[in-house]
């Protein structure tokens, strides 16, 4: 990524220009490579970044410049020019007092301001913005900046490489000093913890009261072997965790994995999002059926033991039948649609096409004449729509797995449904843990809050989620009035007030954090 904060010199030997799309981009010899085909060497070049358009002597740099000269960042032949925010004039507010909030309830700030003082800010834009953007992806991180409130001294702007630098730099003394001292302050005694382990391979540790993380660690592949899960077990136990309950995809385990964690004194509960055997014999006996539901949800269920002796739940949804319903439908007319426009010619599609759909083609040159549906086979796959299975070898109640189902699924929202993160492939891996460990504490404060404001309040479980309140507070916006300072652009709505509420928030607290975040 090129960085705009930033330009240098051009370098005077072995650059090489290349203009594409009326830009013209720098291009750094690093060698040769032979290649045998024609007997001879080909230069090897990288780009290293862009010629300024307003100077053709200087240029904007990428993460391969620093590579290529590292003495570049320390001044060089090269002259840096100063950073400067440029801010828009109208920014978005809402979720930086909201955020204030939760840090403050959470201590966090306090925690952070332990470890680096003077770069806090920092990490906790890195994760306003991975909770609000729902990304990682630094890309999108210096536009971000631009249109909100930030935490940084001076409310500063800082480029991609810049975020890099300080995420490189940061001290594993000092991750290492949060998560013990967060440990700390959660040390209890007899309680209960659940740990949501699935195919990203991340274990994370929750309390079961308050649902937040309190300890996680990085595996690979399937559960981890047992001297590093007999390590994360140990210390949940020192920290006062003595019933430990795995959530696990069936994906991600195996008959052993669960040996190994019932060895270890621990449960487990397993997900099967398409349910076989208990389906098979109950299915059309229970679904929308008032004494099978799942407390005040519009879900049901029933139990039962396997041959093996474990308790299954199995349960019905009607909104995931829906959702999958309809989701199967549009595939189906798409794919229709792609081969009707493919009739007289040869093409060929994947295998997914296949399943649904029979492509009639002219024997002798595999043309294509028609399509017709496979009936049989949509017919078979909506019969399993909207239900799911969970096994476990607890005593809990359908009720209770299910509870444990949903916030595993409310994690899964937030930090698994994302795009490829470019920030966590360049991190080490305890940085990555440090910054998602923090994202998911303030997250899952954020979820608990609104959860338990909408069971007070009596509110539909889809009429308020994390994501819709984060879009609604995102709208508060302010900008600089003649007299140069900064204030709401509109009067809060009266959604925005009640959302606003559920944290503790009204319009005179509001006004005094933007006053103390940009009028200082």
């Amino acid at each position: 990524m090129i960085d705009k904060t930033v330009r240098f010199d051009i370098p005077t030997s072995k650059v090489y220009k290349n203009t594409k799309n009326g830009k013209t981009y720098l291009l750094y010899e690093v060698g040769y490579v032979y290649v045998p085909e024609k007997k001879y060497n080909k230069k090897l070049r990288v780009a290293i970044g862009q010629v300024c358009e307003d100077d053709p002597t200087k240029f904007h740099p990428n993460r391969n410049y620093y590579e290529q000269y590292p003495g570049a960042v320390k001044g060089g032949e090269a002259v840096v020019e100063t950073q400067v925010t440029v801010r828009r004039p109208v920014v978005k507010v809402g979720m930086y007092v909201v955020m204030k909030q939760l840090l403050a309830k959470l201590q966090l700030e306090e925690f952070i301001d332990s470890l680096n003082g003077d770069d806090r800010g920092l990490l906790l834009d890195l994760v306003a913005y991975m909770i609000t953007e729902r990304t990682n992806d630094l890309e999108h991180y210096e536009d971000y900046c631009k249109s909100h409130v930030l935490f940084t001294k001076g409310k500063k702007c800082y480029s991609d490489s810049m975020v890099r630098d300080f995420l490189d730099g940061y001290r594993y003394e000092n991750v290492q000093h949060f998560f013990e001292t967060w440990q700390s302050i959660h040390q209890t005694h007899d309680a209960t913890c659940y740990v949501v382990y699935d195919s990203t391979s991340v274990a994370v540790a929750y309390d079961f009261k308050t649902n937040l993380p309190v300890l996680n660690e990085a595996y690979s592949g399937l559960i981890p072997d047992d001297l590093r899960l007999e390590e994360f077990v140990n210390t949940l136990r020192r920290i006062g965790y003595q019933n430990v309950v795995w959530l696990l995809d069936s994906n991600s385990c195996s008959r052993e994995s669960l040996t190994t964690i019932r060895d270890f004194g621990c449960n487990y509960i397993v997900i099967h999002q398409k349910a076989c055997d208990s389906l098979r014999m109950h299915r059309g006996t229970f679904e929308n059926i008032y004494q099978y539901r799942i407390g005040t949800k519009n879900v049901f269920g029933l139990s039962g033991k396997t041959l093996s002796e474990e308790n299954y739940h199995l349960y019905y949804d009607p909104a995931k039948f829906s959702q999958e319903q309809e989701d199967l439908y549009q595939f189906i007319d798409k794919i229709r649609d792609d081969v009707t426009k493919k009739v007289g010619t040869n093409t060929m599609f994947s295998k997914s096409y296949d399943e649904y759909l029979d492509v009639i083609r002219d024997g002798k040159d595999n043309v294509i004449e028609a399509c017709t549906v496979k009936e049989d086979a949509i017919n078979e796959a909506v019969i399993t729509f909207g239900y799911f299975e969970l096994r476990t070898d607890t005593n809990l109640s359908s009720e209770e797995v299910y509870e444990l189902y949903k916030r595993k699924e409310a994690i899964e929202e937030a930090f698994y449904n994302t795009p490829t993160c470019a920030l966590n492939h360049a991190l080490d891996s305890k940085m990555e843990n440090f910054l998602s460990f923090i994202a998911r504490i303030v997250y899952l404060e954020l979820y608990n809050t609104i959860d338990s404001y909408k069971k007070e309040h009596d509110i539909k479980q889809h009429s308020l989620t994390v994501q819709s309140f984060i879009m609604s507070v995102e709208n508060i916006k302010v900008s600089k009035n003649e007299v140069g300072e900064y204030k709401l652009v509109a009067s809060l709505t009266a959604e925005q007030k009640n959302l606003l509420e559920v944290f503790g928030i009204d319009a005179e607290s509001m006004e005094l954090v933007i006053f103390n975040a940009l009028n200082q």
